[in-house]
Protein backbone atom coordinates (compact mmCIF):
# COMPACT_ATOMS: atom_id res chain seq x y z
CA UNK A 1 0.00 0.00 0.00
CA UNK A 2 1.36 3.36 -0.98
CA UNK A 3 1.19 6.12 1.54
CA UNK A 4 0.29 9.58 0.30
CA UNK A 5 3.04 12.16 0.10
CA UNK A 6 3.24 14.21 3.24
CA UNK A 7 4.77 17.15 1.43
CA UNK A 8 3.32 18.80 -1.65
CA UNK A 9 5.62 18.93 -4.66
CA UNK A 10 7.26 22.28 -5.29
CA UNK A 11 5.46 24.27 -7.99
CA UNK A 12 5.38 27.84 -9.22
CA UNK A 13 3.18 30.16 -7.16
CA UNK A 14 0.05 31.74 -8.51
CA UNK A 15 1.06 34.48 -10.90
CA UNK A 16 0.69 37.90 -9.38
CA UNK A 17 1.23 41.33 -10.75
CA UNK A 18 3.01 43.59 -8.33
CA UNK A 19 2.86 47.33 -8.67
CA UNK A 20 5.27 49.96 -7.47
CA UNK A 21 6.24 49.59 -3.84
CA UNK A 22 6.62 53.34 -3.27
CA UNK A 23 5.45 56.53 -4.95
CA UNK A 24 7.07 57.37 -8.26
CA UNK A 25 7.11 60.75 -9.91
CA UNK A 26 5.18 61.22 -13.11
CA UNK A 27 7.09 61.91 -16.26
CA UNK A 28 9.71 60.25 -18.37
CA UNK A 29 12.25 57.70 -17.28
CA UNK A 30 15.51 56.56 -18.78
CA UNK A 31 16.13 52.80 -18.56
CA UNK A 32 19.61 53.26 -17.12
CA UNK A 33 21.45 55.19 -14.46
CA UNK A 34 22.01 58.69 -15.80
CA UNK A 35 22.59 60.32 -12.43
CA UNK A 36 26.41 60.63 -12.15
CA UNK A 37 26.45 60.10 -8.37
CA UNK A 38 24.73 56.72 -8.71
CA UNK A 39 26.81 55.79 -11.75
CA UNK A 40 29.92 56.35 -9.65
CA UNK A 41 28.57 54.29 -6.74
CA UNK A 42 27.64 51.36 -8.99
CA UNK A 43 31.01 51.63 -10.71
CA UNK A 44 32.73 51.52 -7.35
CA UNK A 45 30.79 48.40 -6.33
CA UNK A 46 31.66 46.68 -9.61
CA UNK A 47 35.33 47.71 -9.62
CA UNK A 48 35.92 46.91 -5.95
CA UNK A 49 34.66 43.34 -6.35
CA UNK A 50 37.84 41.90 -7.95
CA UNK A 51 39.75 43.17 -4.90
CA UNK A 52 37.32 41.33 -2.62
CA UNK A 53 37.81 38.17 -4.67
CA UNK A 54 41.56 38.63 -4.51
CA UNK A 55 41.64 38.55 -0.71
CA UNK A 56 39.32 35.55 -0.74
CA UNK A 57 41.96 33.75 -2.81
CA UNK A 58 44.24 34.13 0.20
CA UNK A 59 41.55 32.64 2.44
CA UNK A 60 41.04 29.70 0.07
CA UNK A 61 44.80 29.12 -0.07
CA UNK A 62 45.06 29.21 3.70
CA UNK A 63 42.19 26.75 4.11
CA UNK A 64 43.55 24.42 1.42
CA UNK A 65 47.15 24.60 2.62
CA UNK A 66 48.11 25.92 -0.83
CA UNK A 67 50.46 28.72 -1.80
CA UNK A 68 49.11 31.92 -3.36
CA UNK A 69 49.82 30.83 -6.95
CA UNK A 70 48.03 27.50 -6.57
CA UNK A 71 45.16 29.13 -4.65
CA UNK A 72 44.68 31.66 -7.45
CA UNK A 73 44.50 28.89 -10.04
CA UNK A 74 42.03 26.89 -7.92
CA UNK A 75 39.83 29.92 -7.23
CA UNK A 76 39.78 31.09 -10.85
CA UNK A 77 39.08 27.59 -12.21
CA UNK A 78 35.92 27.44 -10.07
CA UNK A 79 33.81 29.90 -12.05
CA UNK A 80 30.65 29.65 -9.96
CA UNK A 81 30.75 31.82 -6.84
CA UNK A 82 28.46 29.47 -4.90
CA UNK A 83 30.85 26.60 -5.63
CA UNK A 84 33.80 28.71 -4.41
CA UNK A 85 31.96 29.44 -1.17
CA UNK A 86 30.98 25.78 -0.76
CA UNK A 87 34.61 24.70 -1.26
CA UNK A 88 35.90 27.20 1.32
CA UNK A 89 33.21 26.21 3.81
CA UNK A 90 33.91 22.48 3.29
CA UNK A 91 37.64 23.02 3.77
CA UNK A 92 37.01 25.05 6.93
CA UNK A 93 34.50 22.64 8.47
CA UNK A 94 35.80 19.25 7.34
CA UNK A 95 39.55 19.50 6.91
CA UNK A 96 41.68 18.50 9.88
CA UNK A 97 44.24 21.20 9.12
CA UNK A 98 41.58 23.83 9.88
CA UNK A 99 40.21 22.47 13.14
CA UNK A 100 41.88 25.26 15.16
CA UNK A 101 40.78 28.10 12.87
CA UNK A 102 38.82 30.83 14.61
CA UNK A 103 35.23 31.82 13.99
CA UNK A 104 36.61 34.78 12.04
CA UNK A 105 36.88 32.47 9.03
CA UNK A 106 33.18 31.57 9.25
CA UNK A 107 32.28 35.25 9.53
CA UNK A 108 34.46 36.16 6.55
CA UNK A 109 32.96 33.45 4.35
CA UNK A 110 29.44 34.46 5.44
CA UNK A 111 30.13 38.11 4.64
CA UNK A 112 31.66 37.17 1.27
CA UNK A 113 28.47 35.28 0.40
CA UNK A 114 26.22 38.14 1.57
CA UNK A 115 28.24 40.71 -0.37
CA UNK A 116 28.24 38.53 -3.47
CA UNK A 117 24.44 38.43 -3.30
CA UNK A 118 24.26 42.22 -2.86
CA UNK A 119 26.75 42.88 -5.65
CA UNK A 120 24.87 40.61 -8.05
CA UNK A 121 21.59 42.29 -7.16
CA UNK A 122 22.97 45.72 -8.05
CA UNK A 123 25.05 44.75 -11.08
CA UNK A 124 22.33 42.63 -12.69
CA UNK A 125 19.28 44.65 -11.65
CA UNK A 126 17.02 46.96 -13.62
CA UNK A 127 17.90 50.64 -13.17
CA UNK A 128 15.77 53.62 -14.14
CA UNK A 129 16.36 57.35 -13.71
CA UNK A 130 13.57 59.90 -13.60
CA UNK A 131 14.50 62.37 -16.33
CA UNK A 132 13.32 65.54 -14.58
CA UNK A 133 14.42 64.90 -10.98
CA UNK A 134 17.40 62.56 -11.43
CA UNK A 135 15.90 60.21 -8.82
CA UNK A 136 17.11 56.65 -9.32
CA UNK A 137 14.89 53.58 -9.09
CA UNK A 138 15.86 49.95 -8.95
CA UNK A 139 14.21 46.57 -9.39
CA UNK A 140 15.83 43.22 -8.76
CA UNK A 141 15.73 40.67 -11.52
CA UNK A 142 12.97 38.23 -10.68
CA UNK A 143 10.56 35.98 -12.48
CA UNK A 144 8.05 36.38 -9.66
CA UNK A 145 6.31 39.41 -11.14
CA UNK A 146 5.28 40.92 -14.44
CA UNK A 147 5.30 44.60 -13.62
CA UNK A 148 8.39 46.10 -12.09
CA UNK A 149 8.15 46.62 -8.35
CA UNK A 150 10.82 49.29 -8.46
CA UNK A 151 11.91 51.21 -5.44
CA UNK A 152 13.89 54.37 -5.08
CA UNK A 153 17.54 53.88 -4.23
CA UNK A 154 19.39 56.32 -2.01
CA UNK A 155 23.14 56.84 -2.12
CA UNK A 156 23.80 55.76 1.48
CA UNK A 157 22.35 52.29 0.74
CA UNK A 158 24.93 51.74 -1.98
CA UNK A 159 27.71 53.33 0.09
CA UNK A 160 27.06 50.82 2.90
CA UNK A 161 27.79 47.97 0.45
CA UNK A 162 31.05 49.66 -0.55
CA UNK A 163 31.98 50.13 3.12
CA UNK A 164 31.23 46.46 3.85
CA UNK A 165 33.38 45.37 0.89
CA UNK A 166 36.29 47.50 2.10
CA UNK A 167 35.85 46.18 5.63
CA UNK A 168 35.95 42.59 4.40
CA UNK A 169 39.22 43.30 2.61
CA UNK A 170 40.75 44.77 5.78
CA UNK A 171 39.38 41.91 7.93
CA UNK A 172 41.08 39.35 5.69
CA UNK A 173 44.33 41.32 5.82
CA UNK A 174 43.89 41.34 9.60
CA UNK A 175 43.79 37.52 9.71
CA UNK A 176 47.38 37.44 8.50
CA UNK A 177 48.66 40.73 9.91
CA UNK A 178 46.57 42.01 12.84
CA UNK A 179 47.81 45.59 12.37
CA UNK A 180 45.46 45.92 9.41
CA UNK A 181 42.43 45.54 11.67
CA UNK A 182 42.76 49.23 12.59
CA UNK A 183 41.37 50.05 9.13
CA UNK A 184 38.10 48.16 9.71
CA UNK A 185 35.32 50.73 10.17
CA UNK A 186 32.39 50.17 12.49
CA UNK A 187 29.27 49.79 10.35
Amino acid sequence: MNTPRSKKPKRAPEQTILGPSDPHPDGGYCNAITNPVFSQLLGEIASLWPHVEDVMIAVLGDLAGADRDAARKIFRSIVNQKARIDVMRALLERSRINRTKSGDYDAIIDEFKALNDERNKYVHGFWMTHKDSGRVFFDEISDAHLVMARREIKGPEMQRIIDRMENLIWRVYGLYSPGYLRFVKPL
